[in-house]
Parts: C-alpha cells; sequence; structure tokens
C-alpha cells in the first residue's frame, strides 16, 4: 500500500485490520510512503512490479498520471479513500454522503446555526467531495445557515496554528456555534488554539471532527467524530486486490464500494 504520510492516523489505525486480512488469505502486506518528487515516484511505481504482485494506493497517493500507468500495465490494483466518479476503477471508500447526513442530522438536533468547516490546505485535495456533501445537506435544512469553509495554511505536525483565517467567524456577527473539522490531525492543534483564546469547548463553541484520531477520547474534551469501518474496509481491499492480482489486472468487473461510517457522540458537541 502506498500512502501519502505514515503519520496519516488513518493508516495507523487501518493497518492491523489490513494485515490480518491479507495474512487470513495468505498473502504478505506492506506499506511504502509516497515519494514527493513526482518524476522519481512514477518511475518507483513501474519499478514495484517486479517486488509486488498488486498495489492499494491510499488517498493522494492515487495521481492521474499513476493511475495511467497503472491500466496501461494491467498493474493489479485499488484505490483506498479515493472515489472515482468518470473512471471505471476498483475503489473502496468511506461514504462521506452518509458522513454528511450524520454529522449535520446530529448538529440540527441540537440547534445549531453557524458552521464552520476547517480543513487543511492542499494542492491535491482528496476531502473536496466530502466537505460539498456536507454544504449540500446543510442545504436541505432550513434551520442551519450556509456553512463558511477555511481553508488553513499548510500545517505541520507540532506547528500553531494561525487564528486570523477564521478568528472574525469566531465573534459576531456570524459567531459560529461549531466547528466541523475535516482531517484528524488538525484538531489537537485547534483545540490547543480554542484553549488559549479562553473558548471553552463545547460551552462557547463545539467541535466535530470528519475523522477519529488517536486519543480523541482521551481529550478535554473528547471530540465526537466519524469512526470509518475499519475491518469492513480492509476485507474488501484485501478481497479485491487478491481477486485483481489472480486474473493479471484484467478482471472485467470493476466495483466502487461504498461503507458507512459510524458517528460517535463524545462531549465535545455539546449534548440534546
Amino acid at each position: 500500500m502506498i500512502v501519502p504520510s505514515i503519520n496519516d492516523p488513518f493508516v495507523i489505525q487501518i493497518t492491523p485490520y489490513l494485515q490480518k486480512a491479507f495474512s487470513s488469505i495468505g498473502v504478505g502486506f506492506s506499506i511504502v510512503t509516497k515519494d514527493p518528487d513526482d518524476h522519481r515516484y512514477d518511475r518507483l511505481v513501474v519499478a514495484f512490479k517486479k517486488f509486488y504482485s498488486g498495489l492499494i494506493l491510499l488517498g493522494d497517493a492515487a495521481y492521474e498520471a499513476t493511475i495511467r500507468t497503472l491500466r496501461t500495465t494491467d498493474y493489479p490494483f485499488v484505490l483506498l479513500e479515493r472515489p472515482s466518479k468518470t473512471l471505471r476503477l476498483n475503489t473502496v471508500s468511506t461514504d462521506t454522503l452518509a458522513g454528511a447526513q450524520l454529522v449535520v442530522t446530529h448538529l440540527d438536533k441540537l440547534g445549531y446555526k453557524n458552521i464552520i468547516i476547517v480543513a487543511d490546505h492542499r494542492p491535491s485535495r482528496s476531502d473536496t467531495a466530502a466537505i460539498e456533501d456536507i454544504i449540500n445537506v446543510i442545504g436541505q435544512r432550513p434551520g442551519i445557515n450556509r456553512p463558511v469553509v477555511v481553508e488553513l495554511d499548510k500545517h505541520q505536525a507540532g506547528d500553531e496554528i494561525d487564528s486570523v483565517q477564521f478568528e472574525k467567524y469566531l465573534r459576531p456577527p456570524y459567531r459560529a456555534d461549531v466547528m466541523i473539522v475535516m482531517n484528524a490531525s488538525l484538531v489537537y492543534p485547534i483545540m490547543t488554539l480554542l484553549r488559549k483564546k479562553k473558548l471553552r469547548v463545547p460551552q462557547d463553541i463545539a467541535v466535530i471532527s470528519m475523522e477519529e484520531g488517536t486519543g480523541f477520547d482521551l481529550m478535554f474534551s473528547p471530540v465526537t467524530c466519524l469512526r470509518k469501518p475499519l475491518s469492513g474496509i480492509s476485507t474488501k481491499v484485501a478481497n479485491m486486490i487478491w481477486s485483481e492480482v489472480k486474473n493479471s489486472g484484467k478482471g472485467k468487473f470493476k466495483r466502487q464500494v461504498n461503507i458507512a461510517p459510524e458517528l460517535i457522540v463524545r462531549n465535545s458537541c455539546g449534548t440534546i
């Protein structure tokens, strides 16, 4: 499996499940981080065929050029958390629309009206569709105002977030009730920033994450989040890539599987 970063919480969480799924069918499994040099990365992908029977491309590791190369050479591959609307490819993803409906329904019950959607600014946005799903679902709720989307400047682990980008939305006239954080890696620095500004969670502003992060249940306040169905995703991926390997990458059927997440409600979003 090629991953954009080994520090991605999703990679850490799903790896044991994938290891177990592949072991059950007698297949070896390794993780490789994507080379930041695009040209070198494309050459490496082709070279992998000498060592690996198939590839799983996670998220932003699935470049269009890489996909074209793999299809041209009939290299068995599956895209993980990278749905494709234009090409017939094997993909396994979390159902972002189902997740958006779970989150927005919960926030609507709590009576929140002003929402900030916070995401990490990146040239390649794998969560663009998820943000659109949230906005569209909110549009169907007359009691909730149109959300504000804030893309934070490039953020590295351990860096503090510059509050200037969304500070104006924390006070009137907009005065956000809740933050929907798209990336688990942003939750810790955002919670730290809110604490420095003496904003209480959830009394002054609620926080909900579209991804589960390590230790979310131990934070103050424990973070409400969407939990991805790691076991189900791993089983689907393992069976799908093994089927492609047996068919030498020329399988007639391409499947796009979406699995709904689970909403884990904790203190950070308040109570009904």
